[in-house]
C-alpha cells in the first residue's frame, strides 16, 4: 500500500496549480491576459484569507459590477477563462437587492486552491468592479491589487509563500505605490 504524506500532497498541489497557471499563457486568444487576472484575483482571495479579521470568512467568489462597458470587456474574457478552466462560473444566488441583475458568479478554479492558499469551498463573495480588474492590465499590478483589496494591506515580498514569491515582479512589491 502506498502512502503520500500531507507534505507531498500539499506541494504537489501547489506545483500543479503553478504548472496550470503557466499553461494558460498558450491556450487561450488572451493567455497572458488570462493569467495575468488569475494571478491578480488570486493574490486578492489570498489577502483576504490571510487577514478575515472584520470580514467574512471564505471569501472564495466575486461578482462584477461597473459601467457597461468595462462589463462588456471584463465578463468577455471571464468567459474565455471559464472555457479554459481558468474560473468557474454559476448564476449568481443571494441578491442583495431587488433591483440587482441576475448575472453570473465567478471563482478561481479549484486547481489554483492549493497555490493561493485559498478555500476550495463555495462559501461569500465580494464584489469587483469591472474598472479595478481592468486596470490589471494597464497600471501596475499592485496599484490595481491594492484597489481590489480595498482597505487591507498587501503582504511584504518576504512573508509570501514560495508560490506566490516566483510573481512578486508580476506582483510588482518592491514598489511602493503612492
Amino acid at each position: 500500500m502506498l502512502i503520500i504524506s500531507a507534505k507531498s500532497q500539499t506541494l504537489a498541489t501547489k506545483d500543479v496549480g503553478r504548472r496550470r497557471l503557466d499553461q494558460l499563457e498558450g491556450l487561450a486568444d488572451n493567455g497572458v491576459q488570462l493569467k495575468r487576472l488569475v494571478l491578480a484575483i488570486g493574490k486578492v482571495f489570498f489577502e483576504f484569507a490571510r487577514s478575515p479579521v472584520g470580514r467574512a470568512p471564505e471569501v472564495t467568489s466575486f461578482i462584477v459590477n461597473g459601467n457597461a462597458d468595462d462589463l462588456i470587456t471584463i465578463q468577455k474574457l471571464l468567459s474565455e477563462g471559464v472555457g479554459h478552466l481558468a474560473f468557474e462560473a454559476e448564476p449568481r444566488t443571494k441578491a442583495t437587492s431587488n433591483f440587482e441583475i441576475r448575472d453570473d458568479e465567478y471563482r478561481l478554479h479549484k486547481i489554483f486552491c492549493g497555490f493561493f492558499e485559498i478555500s476550495h469551498r463555495k462559501k461569500r463573495r465580494t464584489t469587483f468592479e469591472a474598472k479595478d480588474l481592468l486596470s490589471i492590465f494597464n497600471d501596475t499590478p499592485s496599484k490595481a491589487i491594492s484597489a481590489l483589496l480595498g482597505e487591507i494591506e498587501q503582504t511584504e515580498e518576504k512573508d509570501l509563500p514560495e508560490q506566490l514569491a516566483f510573481f512578486n515582479a508580476f506582483y510588482d512589491m518592491g514598489e511602493k505605490s503612492e
